[in-house]
């Protein structure tokens, strides 16, 4: 049950990245750095704090956004908030 709410978390947070770039979810990179996804400039970053605010009720700035190495670290991140 846990592994599936985990799962349930890195898709909606895919799902977000994707939105803040503006790309589709099967184009988010799994294993990269935030920063290094397509089309990420200030206002993805701006975006997905918004987003990871009103899916996740947690706030992230651009520190966190450069500790990630990878979502599944991004997902960890938001929920030690």
């Amino acid at each position: 049950m846990a592994k599936e709410r985990k799962m349930e978390k890195i898709s909606k947070l895919i799902e977000i990245v994707a939105e803040a770039c503006e790309i589709e979810p099967q184009e988010v990179l799994r294993d990269k750095k935030i920063i290094e996804q397509p089309y990420w400039d200030s206002l993805a970053a701006i975006t997905l704090s918004a987003l990871i605010d009103e899916h996740f009720n947690k706030t992230v700035d651009s520190d966190d956004y450069q500790k990630a190495d990878t979502l599944q670290q991004l997902l960890s991140i938001i929920e030690s908030k």
